[in-house]
């Protein structure tokens, strides 16, 4: 992780494990794919949530925001 105030990393702890967010959730869950099937569901889920308040009219861009965080994963 870096230092915030020395703008640099930090020195290596043993203790602290460095992870990306999908390897979290991959870990966390037990679940491959995670995060990914979480991005996939969340569009309909807060569509449900809000009454149809908030819709995702493009939920291709969501996904190309998706791949672009996440592309070096695999």
């Amino acid at each position: 992780p870096s230092d915030k105030e020395k703008g640099a990393k930090c020195s290596v702890n043993p203790l602290i494990r460095e992870i990306d967010g999908a390897s979290f959730y991959d870990l966390v869950t037990g679940e491959k794919n995670a995060l990914q099937k979480l991005y996939n569901i969340l569009p309909a889920f807060i569509e449900e949530c809000t009454g149809g308040k908030y819709v995702f009219k493009d939920f291709n861009r969501l996904q190309e925001f998706f791949n672009a965080a996440f592309e070096n994963l695999e």
